[in-house]
């Protein structure tokens, strides 16, 4: 069935050209299932998303549309959002960690006290002249399957388009060679091969980013490397490895590298030698196949294709008054729906995959996608994604990823790098470890391409020198579960120590085009790691600090100082002070590292240390204690790190520190961060003379 629209979805571009109004959509929830099964383009993008799915399609709502004109690149476009706003019960849903707003993705507010937030279901579509992108949208309706001779022929011309054309996604090593590979020798049978005693050479493979899941899958151990190494049946293997080795297969290539399969799992020597080697092996594979749709390897993808939906439909405006203009009617969020917030972008390891590898083949649950550094597309847009989608994070990813040497021609600016460097920390952390203990291994590819590209300066605990130490300026996310795991894996300062996401604030957008100045000083950082490289696990590290320390303390989110008397109270000026309500430019906020499954602030640190775990700086061996913050006994500090000048207000932002003394010694760990603004309210934040600190 070609797609259409309803007699609704068609009203919206007929008759009055009404913009920026809210107007009725479908009257109900069954009459827009009626409509998608019709043929409906917008009705059918909606109940096929997840946004879709958080619905209870018995309880009565009243969708709204919404149509705006576009401006900046996407000028002489339209967006219209259809709003699924509830009419007679509040529809709830957990919250979640995404902030978009179109797509069908669950829009709510921020709660601090609630689990459970109002959500209202969103979809977003643009309407684009077809002079703008009709010659990058396919001329004929797509396949229905993956493996159908058309859609095998798209993905062969956009990696034989990229192995050709495209300079900056060729291999930074061509001669590399992962330890194992799986040799295709059918499409019945495999085997493992060592890839130095192989007497023909290998000319190219490709790899794969997967989820591994619960479901049990075979694996390399040391009890059936023989055996596999003469034999793997194909048909024996998940669905989605038979999926990537049939993608091989009619793309000509006989090698493929699958983590569970060409690592001894049961080794934890070859594991963490072969984890090493993360960047090399995605860096310099021919293509990564990315299995987006599967949250399990027994999962196929296309789950739920509807070709339908994938072309962008055609149509004609007829507005009053106006001539009648063809556009391309497409989901606004294809991409983050069928990529981004797939299952696949959820696993940790896999953002290094993804982003170290130079050619992308995303096999979604609806469509094809292919990223290189050159071009992105899909079997909507196959001839490339209109300029005009394409975020400035896409941009900076593909200018971060070109094999070109030069510091300058490769990065414009160096700011750019160390931009790239937080945005990858942000989506890495918010993306899921099966093992806490793998955080920093499990983006070791990702510092070894940044130590390539930036010689000169050193990553320590996940914090580049240079930056330090307004990178010591993150927060994690305010009621959301986090916390610092019981066995050591970095100091309090790293951001690799929490488990949970985390942002970096040391470039306050707030500052705009003012100076953010560092009103901290460093004097010496040491950082102790397994690996000599300083990749991988760590054992340890410190910083010494020169800087403003003042007693504090917290009510209802608030900063309190120490007074004269030792008593700590908010700080003349930061509150009206009988309410404690904030003044619209004098106020202050902390923000804890650590909170309870409830979303209650905690914090925890090393206790029983030594002035010999001190001198040698390693603290893997300790233990951690974790209470409540109000339950704590011990005196909490703030520092300030760095300040600002915003439209005539002072701001400062900096740690939250608490003290434990070791024989006579003071020593500090990070619990969290504050921010405040207003005259006052820095300076007395800073009044204190300086001192020297150690964190550990």
């Amino acid at each position: 069935m070609i797609s259409h629209l309803c007699s609704c979805c068609e009203s919206i571009l007929t008759g009055s050209q009404i913009l920026r109004e809210e107007w009725p959509h479908h009257s109900s929830a069954l009459d827009l299932i009626r409509a998608a099964e019709d043929g409906c383009y917008i009705c059918g993008v909606i109940v096929r998303s997840d946004g879709w799915r958080t619905l209870d399609p018995s309880t009565g709502f009243k969708p709204t549309w919404y149509l705006a004109p576009m401006s900046g690149r996407q000028a002489g476009w339209f967006k219209l959002t259809i709003d699924a706003a509830p009419s007679e019960e509040e529809l709830y849903t957990e919250r979640s960690d995404d902030g978009d707003d179109e797509g069908g993705e669950v829009q709510a507010t921020e709660s601090e006290q609630d689990e459970f937030e109002l959500a209202v279901p969103m979809w977003g579509f643009y309407l684009q002249p077809a002079a703008d992108v009709e010659e990058r949208i396919a001329k004929s309706e797509p396949p229905s399957g993956l493996h159908s001779p058309e859609l095998l022929e798209l993905a062969r011309a956009w990696l034989s388009g990229c192995s050709k054309n495209h300079p900056n996604c060729r291999a930074s090593r061509p001669d590399f060679r992962p330890t194992r590979l799986i040799e295709i020798v059918s499409r019945d049978q495999a085997r493992i091969v060592i890839t130095q005693e192989v007497d023909d050479a290998i000319s190219s493979y490709a790899s794969l980013s997967h989820c591994w899941g619960k479901s049990k899958r075979l694996k390399l151990e040391t009890s059936n490397i023989d055996e596999l190494r003469t034999n793997i049946s194909i048909g024996g293997l998940p669905a989605t490895y038979r999926e990537a080795i049939a993608v091989c297969i009619d793309l000509g290539l006989r090698h493929i590298w699958i983590d569970s399969l060409c690592i001894i799992q049961d080794s934890r020597e070859d594991w963490r030698r072969e984890a090493l080697t993360m960047k090399d092996v995605y860096q310099n594979s021919a293509l990564n196949i990315a299995a987006a749709a599967s949250a399990e390897s027994s999962e196929p993808s296309f789950s739920s294709r509807d070709p339908r939906t994938i072309r962008p439909l055609q149509t004609v405006t007829r507005w009053d008054d106006q001539e009648s203009r063809k556009y391309f009617l497409a989901n606004a969020a294809m991409y983050e729906d069928e990529v981004e917030r797939a299952p696949l972008r959820q696993r940790a390891w896999v953002v290094q995959e993804i982003w170290l590898a130079r050619r992308n083949l995303f096999l979604t649950k609806n469509q094809l996608w292919w990223e290189c550094c050159e071009l992105e597309a899909c079997e909507t847009y196959p001839r490339g994604v209109p300029e005009a989608w394409l975020s400035a994070d896409w941009l900076e990813s593909v200018q971060a990823k070109s094999s070109t040497k030069s510091r300058e021609t490769r990065w414009g600016k160096l700011s750019v790098v160390y931009d790239r460097w937080d945005a990858l920390v942000e989506t890495y952390t918010s993306c899921k470890l099966t093992f806490a203990s793998d955080r920093m291994i499990a983006f070791a590819g990702i510092l070894q391409h940044f130590k390539d590209v930036i010689p000169g300066d050193a990553c320590l605990a996940g914090h580049w020198r240079s930056k330090l130490p307004q990178s010591l300026v993150w927060t994690s996310r305010r009621g959301r579960w986090s916390f610092r795991p019981a066995a050591y894996r970095a100091p309090s300062w790293s951001w690799a120590s929490i488990e949970g996401r985390v942002t970096f604030e040391h470039t306050p957008e707030l500052a705009g085009d003012g100076v953010v100045e560092t009103v901290c000083k460093l004097l010496d950082v040491q950082v102790a790691s397994e690996n000599p490289t300083g990749e991988g696990d760590l054992k340890g590290g410190w910083l010494k600090l020169s800087g403003h320390l003042t007693r504090v303390g917290s009510i209802d989110g608030q900063l309190t100082v120490e007074k004269e008397d030792g008593s700590l109270d908010f700080i003349e000026g930061s509150t009206d002070n009988t309410s404690g309500q904030f003044k619209e430019k004098d106020w202050t906020a902390v923000e804890f590292d650590e909170n309870t499954k409830s979303g209650e602030p905690a914090m925890s640190f090393i206790d029983g240390l030594t002035s010999h775990a001190l001198s040698n700086g390693e603290f893997d061996g300790c233990e951690r204690t974790t209470v409540r913050w109000d339950a704590l006994d011990k005196d909490l500090y703030s520092l300030p790190i760095i300040k600002w000048e915003q439209e005539g207000t002072s701001w400062s932002s900096g740690l939250v520190l608490c003290e434990t003394v070791v024989e006579a010694q003071r020593v500090f760990q990070r619990t969290g961060s504050f921010y405040l603004s207003g005259h006052v309210t820095v300076a007395k934040i800073m009044e204190s003379p300086r001192q020297k600190v150690l964190i550990i």
